[in-house]
């Protein structure tokens, strides 16, 4: 029998653990607004497998470049012309 740190499924405590502790809520209000999947068993919590939270969080990647440099520099000039 698996135990449960290697559940394929997880509750939404785990999933918040396994995501780096996004707040548990959180990942509730993902699931409710459709933007993370899950499962939900009839009578049962709501469940959801680490490689859905992976999809998620990598759609949501942030890749630096051109707008983390432009907002640097903006920062910059600001700071040196004032």
């Amino acid at each position: 029998m698996a135990s449960s740190n290697s559940s394929v499924w997880l509750t939404a405590k785990q999933a918040s653990e396994y995501a780096g502790g996004i707040n548990e809520k959180y990942i509730r209000e993902l699931w409710a607004r459709g933007l993370m999947r899950y499962s939900k068993p009839d009578l049962g919590q709501m469940v959801t497998k680490r490689e859905w939270i992976d999809e998620y969080l990598e759609s949501r990647e942030v890749k630096g470049g051109v707008v983390l440099d432009n907002k640097i520099d903006n920062i910059l000039k600001d700071v040196f012309n004032a």
